[in-house]
């Protein structure tokens, strides 16, 4: 009991610097310095969000993610390799469910890791996906939502699926065989249903 007060107590105060320091909205400071101090204070209030106290779409996290779009903002961060922002986007994802279109972005910011750093993608699932393809996460949406620029691709779409099968096979921890083979299984189904919209895709394409 003692220490959960002591923590708390640290976690007001950090709040409180962060705010006479920078911005009401904590996550302005985040998005401008994405350190660990930061990082800390959002997290804090994440976990508060999804305490089940808030009506959906209602909670501090997501009020303060959808003002001046610093959800995408947070997105840029872990896309340009910003390990805190990557951990939050994990930890945040349950927010949005209901929110295709938010769960979409999540989606392909988050698979872009299979093939940069396919160890930390599944080092950070199984931390934060507890049963991982149940909701509110959605395993399959990351492994194979590839985002706008890979719409009516198929080639393109066929290569990136190669490239994260090939990424994947190269992790070796022991921890993480059982997942990334699981990983690596739904992305050679996908390969496989690419191929097969490809070729029927030539057919008709040379019936014409």
């Amino acid at each position: 009991m003692k220490n959960r007060l002591v923590i708390l107590s640290i976690m007001s105060l950090l709040i409180f610097f962060s705010i006479a320091n920078g911005e009401d909205n904590i996550w302005i400071n985040f998005v401008r310095n994405p350190n660990e101090f930061n990082y800390e204070i959002c997290q804090r209030q994440v976990q508060d969000s999804l305490s089940g106290r808030y009506d959906r779409f209602k909670s501090p996290a997501y009020l303060d993610l959808m003002e001046n779009y610093l959800f995408g903002k947070v997105l840029s961060l872990s896309r340009k390799g910003n390990t805190y922002a990557r951990h939050l986007c994990f930890q945040f994802y349950p927010l949005f469910q209901g929110n295709s279109e938010y769960l979409e972005y999540l989606d392909f910011t988050l698979g872009t890791l299979v093939r940069e750093d396919p160890e930390l993608f599944l080092t950070l699932v199984k931390k934060y996906v507890k049963e991982y393809d149940n909701t509110p996460y959605h395993l399959d949406g990351m492994l194979t939502n590839y985002g706008e620029e890979f719409v009516d691709k198929i080639d393109k779409q066929i290569k990136e699926t190669d490239e994260r099968i090939a990424a994947l096979q190269k992790v070796d921890r022991k921890d993480l065989e059982e997942l990334r083979n699981r990983c690596i299984e739904r992305l050679t189904e996908e390969k496989m249903l690419l191929v097969e919209n490809k070729k029927r895709l030539d057919l008709k394409s040379q019936s014409k």
